[in-house]
């Protein structure tokens, strides 16, 4: 259930990391990690590096987001 709704989210269109992020979302909707979230991370390869990680958080999604967001412009 969880990996169907990441493929979905991932499927919803956007940039990249747009598209990483939203099926982060939709897993978490879904049930997520059994063990919880506590973290969570995006690393995106092209001709840079792109990292976007949040560690011990209440809402480590949502973080993930306001740093994706405030990147946008390098995007």
């Amino acid at each position: 259930r969880v990996l169907r709704a990441m493929v979905a989210g991932f499927r919803s269109g956007g940039s990249p990391i747009q598209r990483l992020l939203a099926a982060l979302r939709e897993g978490a909707k879904a049930g997520g990690d059994r063990r919880g979230e506590r973290s969570a991370a995006i690393l995106y390869a092209t001709r840079r590096l792109l990292r976007f990680e949040v560690r011990d958080s209440e809402d480590p999604i949502s973080e993930l987001a306001k740093m994706v967001k405030a990147s946008s412009e390098i995007l």
